[in-house]
C-alpha cells in the first residue's frame, strides 16, 4: 500500500509530491525486486550449506 493509495482512502484524492513512501506501484517493484533477492540469497545459502553436508559425510567414511 503506497502514499497514494493512503491518500486516496483518507482524503478522496492523492497529492503526489507529499508521497514520503512511494506509490504502490513503486512499493511493489521495489518489494518484488528484494523478494527475488533474499530467494535467490537463501538458494546460495541452502546449496552452501548442501556442500557442507556432502563434505562432512565423505569425512566421515
Amino acid at each position: 500500500m503506497g502514499d497514494d493509495r493512503i491518500q486516496k482512502q483518507t482524503r478522496g484524492y492523492a497529492v503526489p509530491d507529499s508521497f514520503t513512501h512511494g506509490t504502490s506501484a513503486q512499493r511493489v517493484r521495489c518489494l518484488g525486486a528484494f523478494s527475488a533477492s533474499l530467494l535467490e540469497s537463501r538458494h546460495d545459502l541452502n546449496m552452501s550449506l548442501h556442500a557442507l553436508k556432502m563434505e562432512i559425510r565423505s569425512g566421515e567414511r
